[in-house]
């Protein structure tokens, strides 16, 4: 399966939304290995803010 979907996170909800992904993937018996992160414009890099932390 394939998804593609707009989406803005940080690095607690993006690694919080990847493991609800892995429990699905294993309830239904699939193969999850992760997801890419980028811009939406692919000729554009990755906005950050550079004054936070992650934690």
């Amino acid at each position: 399966m394939h998804l593609e979907r707009k989406e803005i996170h940080n690095a607690k909800s993006l690694f919080k939304l990847n493991e609800k992904i892995y429990g699905l993937a294993e309830k239904h018996k699939v193969t999850y290995d992760g997801f890419d992160v980028g811009n939406v414009d692919p000729s554009k890099a990755i906005e950050r803010d550079k004054n936070i932390v992650p934690e």
